[in-house]
């Protein structure tokens, strides 16, 4: 397949010469509630990204909450709006998610394309892809998304431009722990067969394919595990990052490919006092934010593994009073280039 990326401007080059996109979807909560453009925007730029995705959600559980300010990158769009004054500014590109563009809340606007309305405002020059449904396999397998739907998005981008590449994430499969009622240790092997088949089903709808991968702390919820392993744990994170990869680049050859990145502490996804079913008293106990060295090898292997593009994810849930994280992850993406 011919690489639909192109060269666009302000990609960061990694030490091996290959172009790397950086990409945030969305910034800490304390940075995003200030609707300060110049400010976020500048601040992506000097921290090492290249891209940006809006996404705001602070809270998953028990209930998902998001800053308002989500809807400025969407409809309507006005060209000279501080938002998209301040992205070309700073020459970051826009990473469109296409299952919310195409939702009937544009569509009903009016009686133009809403893919195509917010790209004559943006500017194709500004904008690097659209964003399939994220996590499809899962959905898929429990049949609330189908072929069909994900053929939607990639069709109706490319009539809006074939030259618009369309991304996909997978989520990583967990590891096999001993369940009650299963002679073995489940998931088993038919069941990591048949999610990796619906990943490949999935990824046809896709230029640039790969996996959001969040090891941090290992073993929580009973563990991940990586294509090679078998269904046992992963136990380094940079290995994982390869090894999923490898996978990937195997079977659904001739794309280009990424990986999402953990940005966050998995705790900070729920209001204070909740604990989720699947999470056990010591699991709550473990949760922690990344280390740098930890984003540093989550980094290392996605390069090395051959990922194109890398999305800090979760960032979202940073407030002010763990802001550190948020500096380690702008240090780290400054090694991809040095």
């Amino acid at each position: 397949m011919v690489n639909p990326i192109g060269e666009l401007p302000n990609s960061t080059y990694s030490n091996t010469g290959t172009k790397i996109e950086v990409i945030a979807a969305g910034v800490p909560k304390f940075l995003g509630e200030t609707r300060n453009y110049d400010l976020i925007f500048t601040e992506l730029r000097e921290g090492g990204f290249t891209a940006y995705m809006p996404f705001s959600q602070y809270v998953e559980l028990p209930e998902a909450k998001s800053l308002d300010s989500d809807i400025d990158f969407y409809l309507p769009c006005a060209p000279d709006a501080p938002q998209w004054e301040a992205m070309r500014k700073n020459n970051i590109k826009l990473l469109i998610p296409g299952y919310v563009i195409f939702d009937n809340y544009f569509e009903s606007m009016n009686d133009n394309d809403p893919l195509a309305e917010l790209i004559e405002c943006v500017g194709r020059e500004h904008v690097l892809g659209v964003l399939n449904y994220d996590e499809p396999a899962g959905p898929m397998w429990a049949g609330s998304l189908s072929k069909k739907d994900l053929l939607n998005i990639y069709q109706r981008t490319k009539n809006v431009d074939p030259s618009i590449p369309v991304l996909m994430v997978h989520g990583p499969f967990y590891a096999s722990n001993i369940v009650e009622g299963y002679d073995e240790p489940y998931p088993r092997q038919k069941e990591r067969d048949k999610f990796f088949d619906f990943v490949k089903e999935a990824s046809t709808f896709a230029d640039v394919v790969g996996f959001d991968i969040y090891p941090v702390p290992f073993g929580l919820g009973g563990g991940l595990t990586s294509p090679s392993l078998n269904g046992d744990q992963i136990t380094n994170i940079k290995d994982t990052y390869i090894d999923y990869l490898d996978w990937i680049k195997r079977e659904v050859p001739g794309n280009n490919y990424f990986t999402a990145v953990q940005g966050f502490n998995f705790i900070k996804q729920f209001e204070e006092g909740y604990k989720p079913d699947n999470l056990s008293d010591s699991d709550m106990l473990n949760l922690r934010e990344p280390t740098q060295a930890e984003l540093q090898d989550m980094v290392d292997g996605s390069l090395a593994g051959g990922a194109s593009m890398i999305v800090w994810w979760g960032q979202t849930h940073i407030t002010d009073k763990d802001s550190n994280l948020w500096k380690d992850i702008k240090t780290v993406n400054k090694t991809i280039s040095e």
